[in-house]
């Protein structure tokens, strides 16, 4: 298996399924945008559930490395925060909600294994956060980050729950910045709030 055209496959995948979500996607788009024949294609993979399959493993590993990134790289914990938030916008900008949609109704594997990242790592990796932002003063000590780093989750799966926001009424980036920032500015210290509004202002 040559790697490069592996990964290649992968990303592209990802971004036809985040476009138009999963069921309007056929293997015939694949090929055609990775300059493969059908026949090369399921060389790689045996068929359209599999490819499902390793592509959101795909998007979940970038994810992780993603964020450990920023974790190692940005020592302020608020700051950490934000960036993440700025990353976590940007996909959502490019994210069909319906693809979420599907994945939870067509492809139970992938929601498991969407549910397992956030028990694995997207949790510890707040907890971690929160931690850190209590330590310098950042975030506020009287509240159960245990709570807190499960809230954080799962307003992020309540933003595509149409019956809650129906995407004909809201845009999906504008409801995920309210979201994060009303989520922000209850955790927040004083100290916290001065340096995240300025930070915020400037971004916004």
């Amino acid at each position: 298996m040559n790697e490069e055209t592996w990964k290649n496959i992968l990303q592209q995948s990802l971004n036809l399924f985040s476009q138009f979500g999963i069921r309007n996607v056929s293997m015939d788009d694949i090929a055609k945008i990775t300059g493969l024949s059908k026949k090369t294609l399921y060389q790689y993979i045996k068929d359209k559930d599999e490819l499902i399959y390793k592509t959101f493993e795909f998007e979940l590993d970038c994810a992780c490395q993603t964020t450990n990134h920023i974790m190692n790289t940005h020592e302020n914990a608020l700051e950490t925060l934000i960036k993440i938030t700025e990353w976590h916008a940007n996909r959502v900008k490019c994210t069909n909600p319906v693809a979420i949609l599907e994945l939870q109704k067509y492809h139970p594997n992938v929601w498991v294994l969407m549910t397992k990242h956030h028990q694995e790592h997207v949790i510890p990796n707040i907890l971690n956060i929160l931690n850190k932002g209590i330590e310098q003063g950042y975030f506020r000590e009287n509240m159960n980050i245990s709570i807190v780093a499960r809230l954080h989750v799962e307003k992020i799966r309540m933003m595509f729950d149409p019956n809650v926001f129906p995407y004909s009424k809201y845009e999906l980036s504008e409801v995920y910045y309210t979201i994060q920032d009303l989520f922000i500015r209850s955790i927040v210290t004083n100290k916290g709030l001065k340096y995240y509004e300025k930070h915020y202002s400037k971004s916004n």
